[in-house]
């Protein structure tokens, strides 16, 4: 599948308009740095894990799967919400910064993006997310679909 067609026109177009972050291990806590968060979850009654750890690259794509499947409602309902107000949102918002948690493969926002682009605002978008492959796969897109779209992507927990 391809992505995002590189040409050297739109290489520098889009490295003035995003820029990605990492968020430092550092400022997270010891007992995830250490795995003793996996040992606790593991040893509990029932087993957990922390969600972080099932969303590398392989596990965000699976995760946009599961939002497609006719069990998985969530997304649908969002979808239909978005698909009714975002025009109204952008208008109420005006010029604004637009961040997501959790952002994936950003395909909600699009119908935000959509909306304020119908208005002709500015727009700069924050995407947050655990995968870092993911969140770049997704802003070269956004980029590649919205000219005047500005991002600063953040990867941590």
């Amino acid at each position: 599948m391809v992505i995002f067609q590189a040409t050297k026109e739109n290489i520098s177009s889009l490295e003035e308009r995003l820029e990605i972050n990492y968020l430092k291990s550092v400022n997270l806590p010891t007992n995830t740095i250490d795995g003793q968060d996996i040992i606790s979850g593991l040893t509990q009654n029932p087993k957990s894990l922390p969600p972080q750890y099932f969303y590398d690259d392989r596990g965000s794509q699976l995760f946009e799967q599961i939002c497609e499947l006719p069990e998985y409602y969530p997304t649908r309902t969002e979808t239909s919400i978005l698909h009714q107000y975002a025009g109204e949102i952008a208008r109420m918002t005006g010029v604004c910064e637009l961040v997501e948690l959790g952002s994936g493969s950003s395909t909600k926002t699009r119908l935000l993006l959509d909306a304020y682009q119908a208005l002709k605002n500015s727009l700069g978008y924050v995407p947050i997310d655990v995968s870092g492959g993911i969140l770049t796969e997704s802003a070269h897109e956004l980029l590649q679909d919205y000219p005047e779209l500005q991002i600063q992507g953040l990867v941590g927990t």
